[in-house]
């Protein structure tokens, strides 16, 4: 029987584009934090920023915050190692990506993607046949996207090195 995914409802207003992984034999659900200029942010963020964090499903626990600043979070585990790729902010045209072996250490965020053209949103993360497919969101330029919210795709063989497929797009 194929495994089905229903959505319930919201975890809490201002937790958002949240996932699951398992890491190291535990189900953890990845949660982005938000902290926006206009305001909105979830009710327990006093930081004044933008984060993430994961919660252990079992038992509620929630890591230590990382990723200040960042917006639109996606988590991906790969050989005991946790990727996570986000968008500088809302609307802008550098993503980056952070690793960690321990959810407590984690790597300085660097840039895998940007064009200063774009407007970047949220991003996807999975394995294909090849190495590891990243699926991002564009809301312009219009030339590029046609329809705000078009998703377009990069490819890296080590999760190191991205190159942008300029002919994939959906959207």
């Amino acid at each position: 029987m194929k495994p089905s995914i229903t959505k319930l409802g919201t975890v809490d207003i201002y937790i958002v584009e949240s996932n699951p992984v398992v890491f190291k034999g535990r189900l953890y659900r990845f949660e982005y934090i938000r902290h926006d200029k206009n305001g909105r942010h979830y009710r327990f963020n006093q930081t004044g920023d933008s984060y993430f964090r994961f919660v252990d499903v079992e038992n509620g626990e929630l890591s230590e915050p990382f990723g200040h600043g960042l917006h639109m979070g996606n988590a991906f585990v790969w050989a005991d190692r946790i990727h996570v790729t986000a968008v500088e902010g809302w609307g802008k045209s550098r993503f980056y990506q952070l690793e960690s072996d321990d959810m407590k250490h984690w790597t300085p965020p660097r840039v895998i993607l940007e064009n200063p053209l774009w407007e970047g949103y949220n991003t996807s993360l999975c394995r294909d046949r090849d190495g590891f497919m990243l699926t991002f969101e564009l809301g312009a330029p219009a030339e590029l996207v046609g329809e705000p919210f078009t998703m377009f795709f990069a490819h890296s063989k080590d999760l190191k090195n991205w190159e942008y497929l300029p002919d994939a797009v959906f959207g």
